[in-house]
């Protein structure tokens, strides 16, 4: 039955996006979960990140942070290449680090003859941090998880399938206001998806996607009280609330244990319906 088996504890782990939010509640589970040692990507941690994160000591000493832009392509290279060089191999990458950046086309001033269009680079930071840098970290970390003795049984060496994992949301097939920028890049990642998991599915690595709801993060409850209440009341059918991160991490968890997920994109988001609200626009236009 070992075909079967696929558990975490004791993989080796590159996780983006560790600093908040649903890339360090991944980074806890790994951890509570008998993870081996795990590069912790994102682009700036609080001093006291390792200390804080909810873990033993003994499970705080596996992380390793990396501290870069996942678009960088020569620290990310540096990075992971000497991760594997120490640990001998990459069994999973999970992808979370993106950003979200709502803005339309137009500001709304009050002379219509006055509309600012908005600012090329609020796109390219978009398609930066969502697309190549989730594009850099796969092609970069896929040629130290290739397992040249894979069977026809999808065995490595170490008896494990390896997994990338990356981050989408439910914006790429629901859209709101003022997200035509935000859903195209994350719309790429839902592209690649099958395109990655065929071509490396010679080589014993799987690749699939989760499309994000509305989860309690520190992004999120940037937004006001109210927005939140609502979301939670109106546009989640159930349960009617916010997504816990851990619940994210969960389905990660899943997806990297059962050898049967390949190729898919997975929607967790309480079969939410896009908040249609216009106050993006008040990031639109000239900054």
């Amino acid at each position: 039955m070992s075909h079967i088996a696929n558990s975490i504890r004791g993989s080796l782990n590159v996780i983006t996006g560790c600093a908040s939010g649903l890339g360090k509640a991944t980074l806890e589970r790994f951890l509570r979960h008998g993870s081996g040692p795990i590069l912790a990507v994102d682009r700036r941690f609080e001093p006291q990140f390792l200390e804080n994160l909810d873990a033993t000591d003994a499970e705080r000493d596996l992380v390793v942070l990396g501290e870069y832009d996942t678009f960088d392509e020569e620290k990310a290279a540096s990075s992971l290449a000497q991760f594997a060089a120490k640990n001998g191999t990459i069994d999973n990458l999970i992808n979370v680090a993106g950003v979200a950046l709502a803005f339309t086309f137009f500001s709304e001033a009050s002379d219509p003859t006055k509309h600012k269009i908005y600012a090329l680079n609020h796109a390219y930071d978009l398609v930066n941090f969502n697309t190549v840098g989730t594009f850099n970290m796969i092609r970069l970390a896929a040629q130290h998880m290739i397992d040249t003795d894979a069977t026809k049984h999808g065995n490595s060496v170490n008896n494990r399938s390896k997994c990338i994992v990356n981050t989408s949301c439910m914006s790429t097939t629901k859209p709101s206001f003022g997200q035509t920028a935000y859903a195209s890049s994350k719309s790429a990642l839902d592209s690649m998806t099958l395109c990655i998991a065929r071509e490396f599915s010679s080589v014993n690595i799987r690749c699939n996607t989760i499309n994000v709801g509305y989860f309690d993060t520190r992004l999120l409850r940037a937004n006001d009280q109210r927005v939140c209440d609502f979301i939670e009341k109106e546009k989640t059918l159930c349960p009617k609330r916010l997504g816990q991160p851990d619940e994210f991490a969960h389905l990660v968890q899943s997806i990297i244990e059962n050898r049967m997920l390949n190729g898919a994109c997975i929607k967790i988001d309480a079969g939410a319906e896009p908040a249609q609200d216009k106050s993006a626009s008040r990031n639109s236009g000239q900054q």
